[in-house]
């Protein structure tokens, strides 16, 4: 099995590290272009939140939204199994959000037409097909949550899924007792909702244009949530995003709004909730966190997916970063828009407006492992693996130094179908897959264009 340190692949640190910093890495492992169908706003394709599963053999899957469905991928040799579809091109928004009880999955939207609904997908037929299971689109008070919520949470430690209804009057809890028969168990009005995160009954709501987070015990299933406190965030955007540490102690708060900081707030005693530590990545713009251990892995847009130490919580420090969008690192709505770091295996999933799927691999690296790490000698294309191939391959470089680098893909007749790669990379070496399903049988040529030297390889698409 091939090692995944190569600290110098987009490996981020801070420039002076106290002898007791850990230092970590993040390596790019391929790059899956989904088949999603181009939306026509802007510049983007339908690529929206990500979320991961692992079966029962161990092996880890990628779940990301696309425009026409939700798309399960498997890490390991980045084999799309399958798209569930939903909703399609057409309705007035793709965004999707999805989280998994168990091995069931649950896909919410605000869409509507065929297919809406809370989507309810049985996955433990993989790794070679998912069961759809039903929707969950009941045409009661609740029917609105269930037909067209724009995020949901699943607590797995009390078997409950909250829907949210972004901007509108608050949160449903459902119990999950019966997993494929969905039961609303509480309500709970609060105005300005975006999001929401649970742990051991207490939900933390997020609070997007009201600019504030609340807090809610929901012990009392019966009589609905309790409202505990609310804090008014200051000099706030959009309150986009909660999440608490492992100890419930601390919460990070994040604004998709430019130049609005990723904050972490010390939650200890409700009654004195404190703005303790701060965080901006280059683009200033961040959309999605989720805290592992010591560790926020943030979705940063046009940044890509940034790595946090919050062991300080007064201090926080990026100490790894990937760019999923090397074009450029202005406040956009451009590149990372969700981020999954919580893969048994290591593997991070970041999915992308774009339309595409970066699956990466996190470690901790020593620094000997760093100053001993061997770098490529020169600019180099290989040959794409398997090759010939059927809908999918492998397509690797490695530089000797850093490069303005632009991989594309050319037919027979030299027409570009399609640019893999496009911005400045670091030295290392790099991995990207093509999905060519949709292009026809035929001779390829991928070719990697830098400033000093242009390498073509011959590639056999065969069908």
């Amino acid at each position: 099995m091939r090692s995944f340190i190569t600290p110098v692949l987009l490996l981020f640190v801070l420039s002076l590290l106290r002898a007791d910093e850990k230092t970590y890495a993040l390596e790019l492992v391929a790059r899956v272009e989904l088949p999603t169908v181009v939306w026509s706003v802007g510049d983007t394709a339908g690529g929206s939140d990500c979320w991961g599963y692992v079966d029962n053999e161990g092996t880890d899957y990628a779940i990301m939204g696309v425009l026409d469905g939700t798309a399960i991928v498997r890490a390991e040799d980045q084999k799309i199994i399958t798209t569930i579809p939903g909703p399609e091109y057409g309705d007035s928004y793709y965004h999707r959000d999805m989280m998994t009880y168990g091995d069931y999955l649950y896909v919410c939207h605000e869409m509507t037409g065929t297919n809406q609904g809370i989507q309810i997908i049985d996955l433990s037929p993989l790794p070679d097909s998912v069961r759809y299971v039903t929707s969950y689109d009941e045409v009661d008070y609740a029917g609105a949550y269930a037909t067209t919520s724009h995020n949901l949470f699943v607590d797995e430690a009390t078997a409950t899924l909250y829907l949210v209804r972004s901007s509108y009057d608050g949160f449903r809890v459902v119990s999950l007792d019966d997993p494929e028969n969905l039961n609303e168990v509480g309500v709970a009005e609060t105005p300005g909702i975006h999001d929401l995160f649970s742990r051991k009954d207490t939900v933390f709501v997020a609070e997007g244009y009201n600019k504030s987070f609340s807090i809610w015990d929901v012990t009392d299933k019966e009589n609905g949530p309790e409202f505990i406190v609310r804090v008014n965030v200051p000099g706030a955007g959009y309150v986009h995003t909660v999440w608490t540490t492992d100890d419930g102690q601390y919460l990070m708060t994040a604004e998709e709004t430019a130049n609005k900081t990723v904050k972490m707030w010390d939650i200890r005693d409700y009654d004195d909730i404190e703005l303790v530590g701060e965080y901006l990545g280059e683009s200033k713009l961040a959309h999605n966190v989720h805290i592992k251990d010591d560790l926020a892995f943030i979705s940063h847009y046009a940044t890509g997916v940034t790595v946090v130490d919050i062991s300080d919580p007064t201090d926080l420090r990026e100490v790894a970063r990937y760019d999923t969008f090397v074009a450029h690192d202005r406040s956009s709505y451009y590149g990372a828009w969700g981020v999954y770091p919580y893969s048994p295996n290591d593997y991070v999933y970041a999915s992308n407006v774009e339309g595409h799927l970066d699956i990466l691999k996190f470690q901790e690296v020593s620094n000997s492992v760093i100053e001993n790490a061997l770098l490529p000698t020169k600019i180099s294309l290989s040959q794409n693996f398997p090759n010939p191939f059927n809908g999918e391959t492998s397509i690797s470089f490695g530089l000797s130094t850093e490069e303005l680098v632009k991989l594309e893909i050319y037919n027979a007749l030299g027409v570009r179908v399609k640019t893999i790669a496009d911005g400045r990379f670091s030295a290392g070496r790099y991995h990207f897959r093509w999905n060519g399903s949709r292009a026809p049988s035929g001779v390829y040529f991928a070719r990697l264009s830098t400033g000093r030297s242009d390498e073509v390889v011959k590639m056999l698409l065969l069908k």
